[in-house]
């Protein structure tokens, strides 16, 4: 279904994904068909409509406009008719044929007595304005007199919407509106009639007057005419006290107190369905909405009061102004129109008036008179069912009764597919955007006319995410787009508080900046509160309740941690999140600096610091043997993989302060998760510094050299790796006393090093080795682990000694042995001509997969399908399958650096294009392979050269051409082509000598 909108900037959408056209005529074009609201144009028209002096060939470039316009929109969008044409598209779909509809509804509704119908209409309709109307257009013949067309119109419906609202007794809600369009159209007659009714309406007569005054010298003077016969009339009314002037009785019982927002509300649909739900729902008085500031409560609240205003009572009462809780009650009273008698029971005289009502009373901003609840809570249960609090607050009531809904940030990803795999494309390619995106394009196209969607959506996407979704925050960043364009603004973000500082000046203080709204906040917390969040902004990527009290228990031992934790969250400030690693607390970024300056200001920064790094320290680094475990299984790497981001930032404080020994115990601790936790090259940083550090015990400079192996080796280096090893070995050795459980680690890794370079007898050395080295240990489990990935042929007895060895590494619940073994077992059983074992070696890489799933570990899924897709290749399966395996595995290896695994997805990936037929693309696979693999050595494991014998024999025995432009792109380029990311002509430009 095809959109167009020109009531703001053109904008067009298929299907609800947004497509940008960029050609300025083009959107001339298009916005021209709009405008005719159905009708057909002819190319004549056209032609006069984009150009004051046509050029010889304008029917021609018409012509190729419309053409250009179907190719993006579809062919069917734009009809030919002869010599015209027609935009086909749905009249409620066009924005200004929708706003023209609504309007005329309206008008029909007011004309039957239906002025709440109107009303809502007449809102609906203005809403879809979205700045000025034609906004980006060129300045073509037609814009100018189309934009003034549409301005009268809008003038029109938002004259008519104020006298709606006067007629229903609404004149107090629409007085400055009303002198907002007076004074936007000082020559208007119809703006100064409503502002002298809106005025009058209230009572102020002498004001109604003076307007008159006002217009009719400026008419005389000005343009040498008197007002018009409406006008003096009205003038006359107001002079004689005329009663239909004075406000008639309303359909409610209390004048409407609801602001009318500026703007329509953006994605809040489950909010309004679960408030609506319990507003309707029997038995429900109290529903507290509940979040942090900025976040949108009162926004939602006033959206909520205004669709519950069409058929109940609503009174709506902003206490940001009320200085403290014993004010509240005498606001509300006097919202209400009730005069209290002096040392009156506030509750009881209130609950007496509301009883027998319908009356839907709103709280907004209660958090700083929050001791008042218990007060409320005595109002509903007086007022038996008269009455139902919607209240707003960045901290819930904790009274009986209370409906708690909390409101979250608004989303930052793109609905939809996304093949793009960072969730920008879709972006430009016109899908559905986040909530948090569309407000802040809304926002920035009406700060900025040259502000363009199209620019920067990833920059945009960030901006969103970094600012936590807030809306206050995104409004207040697009705000700036006039003198930062979102690119630059995304630098600046690490400073937010300083950076958002200039909000609209009719919005209150705590709304005019992100630190004063921030700060709301925090002057309602205890000394005590305060701290403790200064504490946590030292946490990143979220904390434990048990990490916070521990690290707080060592600076000041005596902390009530769990009650501050618990208030602060009741406060909006920490939010809970629950997952399999358990419940972990988190500030959002733009609260977290804020908490970061009142650690600061405390002077206990330093000390904070340290104890946070201490504390990570223990509770990772605690076990022997830290390069085989932890974590062994799921619920292990969940929690470490969750601590991540902790530790790293413990490693850097560790770094600071030279705590060289610490800092070692915790980064051979983290070696197990780095590459599924994505930062290889960082701990490589510190395995090197500290393999160079004096101040390190001999015994983790073993694990220091042993883990910086292993890692070379997962990037397939396997001669450096070979020679870290050696290292290592050198090093254990000087042990006194020995330490064979190291010594089995290490000779461990130097079996996997010796598989992947095809070594065999090196390979066997070093398994034996490691297991002579594990029984003097004594340690059961690292004996088992030694045993279950011990080597093995593919010849009689193998499937039955391979079960034997998974059910040894399933005894210890150590589901990343496990998976290593299974990948293990599917590798020797790849070398198989027997079906039933090839059936093992593809069913054993898929249950390693599914293992990794479970884990959330990358590494065993992209190793497992790559086995499991030579698998298939190998038993004459499905070329398809193992290509999609394949293709699989090398986009997660590739995801976290899997180097061994990328290059060997090359090779099996040749052997597919082989069986298919695909010769060209094989050789350019194999090619590739080749040249990355022999970088550091031929490294062919006995299951590759199976199939490089099978598969493609005859590359095998031809010399590597270096000057072949797929023997000299780096691996990155090289898994692109694979990909298909990259065609295979590109890499003709690929310069040599790029490292890989």
């Amino acid at each position: 279904m095809l959109e167009v909108r020109v009531l703001g900037q053109l904008q067009v959408a298929v299907n609800g994904n947004l497509i940008s056209v960029t050609a300025p005529m083009q959107r001339a074009l298009l916005a021209s068909l709009a405008l005719a609201r159905g009708h057909v144009l002819t190319r004549g028209q056209l032609v006069d409509a984009l150009w004051a002096n046509p050029p010889a060939t304008a029917v021609n470039s018409v012509q190729q406009h419309v053409s250009a316009l179907r190719a993006g929109l579809g062919q069917e969008a734009i009809v030919t008719a002869g010599a015209s044409y027609r935009l086909r598209v749905d009249p409620v779909s066009v924005d200004v044929s929708r706003f023209h509809a609504l309007v005329a509804e309206a008008r029909r509704r007011r004309k039957t007595g239906d002025a709440a119908a109107a009303s809502r209409l007449l809102w609906e309709a203005v809403g879809l304005w979205r700045g000025a109307a034609l906004a980006d257009l060129p300045d073509c013949p037609f814009v100018a007199p189309a934009r003034a067309g549409l301005d009268d119109a809008l003038l029109a419906a938002e004259l008519l919407r104020v006298s709606v609202e006067i007629e229903m007794g609404h004149a107090a809600a629409v007085v400055e509106r009303a002198g907002a369009l007076a004074a936007e159209h000082p020559f208007n007659e119809s703006a100064a009639e409503q502002l002298m009714r809106a005025l009058a309406g209230t009572g102020r007569t002498a004001d109604a007057l003076e307007v008159y005054d006002r217009i009719r010298a400026r008419l005389v003077e000005e343009l040498g005419m008197d007002p018009g016969e409406r006008l003096r009339a009205t003038h006359v009314a107001v002079l004689a006290a005329d009663p239909t002037l004075a406000a008639p009785a309303a359909p409610r019982w209390l004048p409407d107190t609801v602001p009318r927002p500026a703007n329509a509300m953006l994605g809040r649909e489950p909010e309004l369905t679960e408030v609506e739900q319990l507003l309707a729902a029997p038995g429900v008085a109290l529903i507290t909405l509940s979040g942090p500031g900025g976040v949108g409560k009162t926004r939602l609240a006033v959206e909520l009061a205004l669709r519950a205003a069409t058929d109940r009572e609503v009174v709506y009462v902003a206490l940001d102004v009320v200085p403290t809780a014993d004010r509240v009650l005498p606001t509300v009273a006097a919202a209400l129109q009730l005069r209290a008698t002096p040392d009156a029971d506030l509750v009881a005289e209130i609950a007496n008036v509301v009883q027998g009502r319908d009356l839907l009373l709103v709280l907004d901003n209660l958090e700083h008179v929050i001791r008042v609840a218990p007060d409320l809570a005595r109002l509903l249960s007086l007022a038996r069912g008269g009455v139902q609090l919607l209240v707003t607050s960045r901290e819930s009531l904790r009274i009986r009764g209370e409906h708690l809904v909390r409101v979250n940030p608004l989303a930052t990803e793109f609905s939809g597919p996304d093949d793009s795999g960072d969730g920008v494309g879709r972006a430009v390619a016109g899908a559905t955007p986040a909530p948090a995106v569309e407000l802040f394009w809304q926002r920035a196209e009406a700060a900025s006319p040259e502000f363009r969607r199209e620019n920067d959506p990833a920059a945009v996407r960030a901006i969103c995410e970094r600012l936590d979704g807030l809306p206050l925050a995104i409004e207040l960043a697009a705000a700036r787009v006039n003198v930062l364009p979102p690119e630059q603004m995304t630098e600046r973000l690490s400073h937010r508080l300083s950076l958002l500082t200039t909000g609209t000046r009719d919005a209150p203080h705590r709304q005019q900046s992100l630190r004063a709204c921030l700060e709301w906040s925090v002057d309602l917390l205890t000394d005590r509160e305060r701290w403790l969040l200064g504490v946590s902004s030292v946490f990143v990527g979220g904390l434990t309740l048990a990490s916070l009290e521990a690290v707080s228990a060592a600076i000041l031992p005596h902390v009530d941690a769990v009650a501050v934790v618990d208030s602060l969250v009741a406060k909006s400030l920490l939010r809970p999140v629950s997952d399999r690693a358990g419940t972990r607390l988190f500030l959002l970024e733009t609260v977290r600096e804020l908490a970061a300056e009142l650690l600061e200001s405390s002077g206990e920064r330093h000390v904070v610091k340290l104890a946070h790094a201490r504390h990570f320290h223990d509770l990772l680094a605690q076990e022997p043997n830290a390069c085989l475990w932890p974590p062994r299984n799921a619920q292990e790497l969940a929690a470490w993989t969750a601590e991540l981001p902790n530790a790293r930032a413990a490693l850097q404080t560790l770094e600071e302060t030279g705590a060289s020994q610490l800092r070692a115990d915790l980064a051979v601790a983290l070696f197990s998760i780095a590459q599924n936790g994505g930062f290889i090259d960082e701990l490589e940083t510190h395995l090197t510094a500290l393999r160079a550090s004096p101040d390190v015990a001999v015994a983790s400079q073993v694990d220091l050299t042993g883990a910086a192996a292993w890692l070379a080796e997962m990037r397939g280096e396997t001669v450096r790796a070979g020679r870290l090893l050696d290292a290592a070995l050198d090093l254990v050795a000087t042990m006194v006393p020995p330490n064979p459980a190291q010594e089995a680690v290490l000779h461990q890794y130097g079996a996997v090093i010796a598989y992947h370079r095809g070594d065999s007898r090196r390979r066997a050395l070093e398994s034996e080795l490691a297991k002579s080295a594990a029984l003097a240990s004594g340690n059961e489990e690292l004996i088992a682990i030694v045993e279950t990935i011990q080597p093995m042929t593919a010849g009689a007895g193998f499937l039955a000694r391979a079960e034997r060895a998974l059910s040894s590494a399933r005894r210890h619940d150590n589901q990343i042995v496990e998976s290593y073994a299974l990948l293990e077992l599917s590798e020797v059983a790849l070398n198989s001509d027997q079906p039933a074992v090839l059936a093992h070696a593809e069913q054993w890489g898929r249950r390693a997969t599914q293992i990794g799933l479970l884990m959330g570990d990358v590494v065993p899924q992209a190793r497992g399908l790559s086995n499991a897709g030579a698998a298939v290749l190998l038993a004459g399966g499905s070329s398809s399958q193992a290509a999609a395996d394949l293709r699989t595995s090398l986009q997660g290896a590739r995801r976290v650096g899997d180097v061994a695994t990328e290059i060997e997805d090359l090779l099996r990936l040749a052997a597919v294009e082989g069986v298919r037929g695909a010769t060209d693309r094989a050789r350019v696979l194999y090619t590739m392979w080749r040249a990355l693999d022999e970088k550091d050595g031929p490294n062919v494991s006995s299951s590759n050269r199976r199939i490089i014998e099978t598969f493609l024999p005859h590359l095998a025995g031809q010399p590597l051409d270096v000057d072949d432009p797929a023997a000299r792109l780096t691996l990155a380029e090289a898994v692109e082509v694979a990909l298909a990311e990259r065609t295979i002509p590109d890499i003709s430009d690929v310069g040599a000598g790029h490292p890989r």
